[in-house]
């Protein structure tokens, strides 16, 4: 049995607020995206990470080394850093998400703010339903967040029942990290668009069969099954002009199983059969082949940082099955540091999901 962990919510969202209505990008010209790791973040400059660990806690590792330089008991996600801060996102109640500040050095808390969502918002990530884009500017931090919702009955329903029932809501809300002061802004519900449809690809754990984002473009797997033999394709194009389409081969099988990372940047894919085949891994922007690496069967939640993967992959033990987090370079294929993570706790970590993209 794999790991519970976030569910990222890669949708082709359309932007319903002006930034005039919303504290919005626009206000944050230079705030910061948080570089993805297995299971949370890593600083801008690379060097340090922070992520959810098995055992209730968030855990800070330096990036080069793989050692471990704090931890904490705080069951919630690292969802951004910089400037010395680290923001673990936890949901206090239905509907209220509590943002902690935390000092990067050594974990201990500097400040939170509360911020109350619509009623109806389910944020757990067991829904599927919610997710974010976080980023950061000296003390302040700007979430964007969309919540998607859908038919929930038995039997599916005629097509005009299943329309109504799709709806979108997205706002923003803006945190004064060092007050606690909290902005927000909503849109009002609008109607789901159109989804543009993948080839299916693991994400976060979960698989996902909508386009993904990747810089200013959307991306999708396909199947093509013209030739001789099948072949996946990476096609990457402008949201509103599908002409400037590019794809690119980076399988040659039916038999195959990618892995796409949080900021969507990158793939994983591998063959299915014959067992023991290797992860591909591809630059979804540039459409390059940037590394070939041994995959570990049950390994998830691949990353990429400068020259290097990550991932989590089980192990075992005489005590059984724990998992540790692997950094492995790019050009070599060699494992650089394996950090122990043990065995997950008995009440399973399903903190919200950290990204929207």
């Amino acid at each position: 049995m794999g790991l519970t962990g976030p569910s990222e919510f890669y949708r082709n969202a359309e932007k319903t607020l002006s930034a005039d209505e919303t504290p919005g990008k626009s206000d944050f010209p230079d705030a910061v995206s948080p570089p993805p790791m297995p299971r949370g973040v890593a600083t801008p400059d690379g060097r340090r990470a922070f992520f959810a660990g098995l055992d209730n806690t968030v855990q800070a590792i330096d990036v080069e080394t793989g050692k471990r330089t704090w931890s904490v008991e705080i069951d919630g996600q690292p969802i951004a850093a910089a400037n010395g801060q680290v923001v673990i996102m936890r949901e206090a109640s239905p509907g209220v998400l509590t943002m902690l500040v935390l000092d990067e050095t050594d974990g201990h808390e500097v400040g939170r703010c509360n911020v109350t969502l619509p009623p109806g918002i389910d944020v757990s990530a067991a829904s599927g339903q919610f997710g974010l884009r976080p980023s950061i500017l000296d003390d302040r931090l700007l979430v964007e967040w969309e919540a998607q919702s859908s038919y929930a009955g038995g039997a599916p329903p005629p097509t005009f029942v299943e329309d109504e029932a799709a709806r979108r809501t997205t706002g923003t809300f803006e945190c004064d990290l060092t007050a606690g002061h909290v902005r927000t802004a909503q849109s009002g519900a609008a109607e789901a668009p159109a989804p543009r449809t993948s080839w299916p690809y693991r994400l976060g754990g979960d698989w996902h069969k909508s386009a993904w984002r990747v810089g200013e473009s959307l991306a999708t797997l396909e199947l093509d099954r013209s030739g001789p033999q099948a072949a996946l394709l990476l096609r990457t194009f402008a949201e509103d002009d599908e002409s400037t389409a590019r794809s690119s081969v980076i399988a040659e099988s039916d038999a195959v199983e990618p892995t796409v990372t949080p900021d969507g940047r990158h793939v994983f894919v591998r063959l299915t059969v014959p067992p023991g085949e290797p992860w591909h891994i591809w630059d979804a922007i540039d459409h390059t082949e940037v590394g070939i690496i041994d995959y570990q069967p049950g390994s998830e939640f691949p990353a990429v940082l400068d020259e290097r993967a990550y991932y989590v992959a089980p192990t075992t033990s005489p005590t059984g099955t724990g998992y540790d987090m692997r950094a492995v370079d790019l050009v070599t294929g060699k494992v650089v540091w394996d950090l122990q993570l043990g065995a997950p706790a008995p009440r399973k970590i399903t903190p919200p999901p950290p990204r929207m993209r």
